[in-house]
């Protein structure tokens, strides 16, 4: 049975979609408190977080505090969600983004979809180990090393780079990765959502290894990785 905690600025604000995850067939847990948040996630293996907070700032300090501690997805309720704040949630290390008021069928799925992608990737080969450079990815256990120290990604980021690593000389359209990743049969998110996290994926290597270069912009196409 996959766990679900909710985050909620005080407890029982969402009773409606608690009681469907409950009757979806997730076991369920809702917290209020950042210190029982730490003892939840350190205690218990949850397989995902939905955020409900009015603060960005604690929104961000909370996502920090989750994933110092474990990395599994995180999707944040708002009824705030112009341009500018899902970028900002995104970079902070947000998975997805639900508005508030929010239509349960679409949540429920949208949280289905971030559960699916906590699963496994089983590629054709069936590699125990994927490298290019110094980029080593172990799709088991979906970690990834750089010069043997390991790199922290999100979901989202460790399954765009797995599906660039794939196939490192093909070039991978924004449409092709969006719905890769995200498990959809169409092109329902924006270009915005797929430059965000491979902005924040580059970072990251970035920081990893200052003097090579990963991932490659091919510019009206979408992106590959490089080969120099």
């Amino acid at each position: 049975m996959k766990k679900i905690l909710i985050v909620e600025e005080s407890l029982n604000t969402n009773n409606r979609l608690l009681d469907q995850l409950k009757s979806a067939g997730y076991l369920v847990k809702n917290t209020s408190s950042c210190d029982q948040l730490k003892l939840f996630i350190e205690q218990i293996e949850f397989d995902l977080v939905l955020m409900n907070l009015s603060s960005s700032a604690q929104v961000k300090e909370s996502i920090h505090l989750i994933h110092s501690i474990e990395q599994i997805p995180v999707i944040v309720i708002s009824d705030s969600w112009d341009k500018q704040s899902k970028i900002r949630i995104l970079k902070d290390g947000a998975d997805d983004f639900i508005a508030d008021p929010f239509d349960i069928e679409l949540s429920l799925a949208r949280i289905e979809v971030a559960l699916r992608r906590t699963q496994p990737i089983i590629f054709e080969k069936k590699e125990t180990m994927i490298q290019h450079k110094d980029l080593i990815i172990y799709p088991e256990n979906r970690s990834l090393y750089i010069q043997d120290k390991e790199i922290h990604l999100t979901n989202s980021e460790f399954d765009i780079l797995s599906f660039l690593m794939s196939n490192p000389k093909k070039v991978f359209t924004k449409k092709e990765i969006f719905c890769y990743v995200w498990k959809v049969h169409s092109f329902v998110g924006t270009e915005g959502t797929i430059n965000v996290h491979i902005s924040h994926l580059r970072a990251k290597l970035l920081k990893a290894n200052s003097e090579m270069t990963y991932i490659d912009t091919v510019w009206g196409i979408g992106f590959k990785m490089n080969e120099e």
